[in-house]
């Protein structure tokens, strides 16, 4: 009867890794394989996606460029106004001039001489018109003041304190005479008158800064 009891158990085999060379190999191959997989149907659910929802890839569009700050604009520049012009102290001479008219027509008495466009028909405009049936001058506008003041020069203190009103003057050489109006104080003298009808009749004119009404 042999005895078993010296000799060592033995050892199972294990196989090696390049013993198992296949089988290793099929089974990296493998995973490799579904990883790739997932990969690929990811991306293409994600492509789907987008391309079924256009509006969400349009509204994060327009909040990222929502996002970016627009430039501060800029102020508008200030308009400086030049401060009004002051107003002539009453009794200032603002002009002297003179001027020919004939009958039938009115002028505006300003400060300057009128120009030959400045001349109307009477009854029409201006401020003093050659009345001819009467040989007068007369006020155009019914508001204004004329003042006779025969031989006495017209002066700024004689046309605002005289009170005698009149309607009209006569076209007598050497009368003098005022005219009243809005912003002005008009002192004429007639200087010189044709002898015929027809003949222009020359007027010298005073211009003063009338007192506030």
């Amino acid at each position: 009867m042999s005895d078993d009891s010296g000799h060592k158990a033995a050892r199972p085999h294990r196989a090696s890794p390049w013993e198992l060379g296949p089988q290793w190999i099929i089974a990296v191959a493998t995973l490799v394989a579904a990883m790739t997989t997932a990969g690929f149907f990811a991306g293409q659910t994600v492509e789907r996606s987008n391309s079924q929802n256009p509006t969400a890839t349009t509204a994060a569009v327009a909040s990222s460029a929502a996002s970016v700050p627009s430039p501060a604009a800029s102020p508008l520049p200030s308009i400086e106004t030049s401060p009004s012009a002051p107003a002539i102290a009453p009794g200032t001479k603002i002009a002297t001039y003179s001027f020919q008219i004939v009958r039938g027509y009115a002028v505006p008495l300003g400060d300057g001489a009128p120009k030959q466009a400045d001349f109307v028909g009477y009854g029409t405009g201006g401020d003093i018109g050659f009345n001819g049936n009467y040989s007068s001058l007369v006020p155009m506008d019914a508001s204004y003041k004329m003042i006779g003041l025969e031989a006495t020069p017209a002066t700024y203190q004689g046309c605002t304190t005289s009170s005698v009103f009149v309607g009209s003057v006569q076209i007598v050489i050497g009368k003098n005479f005022c005219l009243l109006k809005p912003g002005r104080i008009i002192g004429g003298k007639v200087v010189s008158a044709g002898t015929v009808a027809g003949q222009p009749v020359g007027i010298e004119i005073t211009v003063w800064a009338a007192p506030a009404s």
